[in-house]
């Protein structure tokens, strides 16, 4: 997957693997939206992930091997370069970069110190996406349809996006996180349905777990809320500081 560094102003406090949505883009969900900007500034390092098949710039046929058969095919190569790094991470993931976030915090040895997940709830909703790409009619069992909103802001063509979202529409494979997450969604957004099962699966589990819900704000418009990206960065420091006290009285013995 490709992917862009972007440097912390300041003091450096841990790397940040930030994956974005469907149909977006590195720019779309994270540059133009100030997300980077109040990442950077607050000491992270931002390593932005570029979902397969949404570089794309025109509508010629995507070739089959172009897109992994499976998403745990992309969590297990996220996973292999987070451990690389040897060094502190967080993960941020935005809808279905959401999902490829919750899968690494799902895991039982993850390399994730914490989490925070934008926009995605208990399902994945891909079937209904290939749905409304080959179709003018909501999905079958729906009564709107899910997302016109997400296809009317993306860049990628059509054809890129019904194969990836043919390939990807495997259900979550645990609704416990492994590490402590931040889930956040906007009030208005019908795709974060069922966030709250997550979380309350999570606390059962013993892990640290919360939502928030920033009124007023849909599935994308939640992307350009200064309380959403104030939450999420002091989220994340609040947990990392508290991870790497943890290591340290670990390693001198104490409790």
């Amino acid at each position: 997957m490709e992917s862009q560094i972007f440097e912390p102003v300041g003091e450096y406090v841990a790397t940040v693997v930030a994956v974005h949505g469907f149909g977006g883009s590195v720019q779309q969900n994270w540059v133009k939206t100030g997300w980077v900007k109040t990442l950077t500034q607050a000491g992270f390092r931002v390593w932005a992930v570029t979902l397969p098949l949404h570089s794309v710039e025109d509508d010629a046929e995507v070739e089959p091997g172009e897109m992994p058969k499976d998403i745990n095919i992309m969590v297990q190569h996220l996973n292999s370069e987070i451990y690389q790094l040897a060094q502190p991470v967080v993960g941020l993931g935005f809808s279905l970069g959401g999902r490829l976030i919750w899968e690494l915090a799902t895991d039982a040895s993850s390399p994730l110190a914490a989490a925070t997940i934008i926009g995605m709830g208990a399902h994945n909703h891909l079937d209904i996406a290939a749905h409304e790409l080959v179709s003018s009619d909501p999905a079958p069992g729906h009564d709107e349809r899910l997302f016109d909103q997400v296809l009317a802001h993306t860049r990628v063509p059509r054809p890129a996006l019904l194969t990836f979202a043919r390939a990807l529409s495997n259900p979550l494979t645990s609704f416990q996180a492994r590490v402590p997450v931040l889930l956040l969604h906007g009030e208005h957004d019908a795709l974060a349905a069922g966030a709250q099962q997550l979380v309350d699966a999570t606390l059962a589990a013993g892990y640290s777990a919360r939502l928030e819900v920033v009124a007023g704000r849909d599935h994308i418009s939640v992307l350009t809320s200064g309380k959403a990206r104030a939450t999420a960065r002091d989220f994340l420091r609040q947990e990392l500081t508290s991870t790497l006290e943890v290591e340290v009285k670990s390693q001198h013995g104490l409790r």
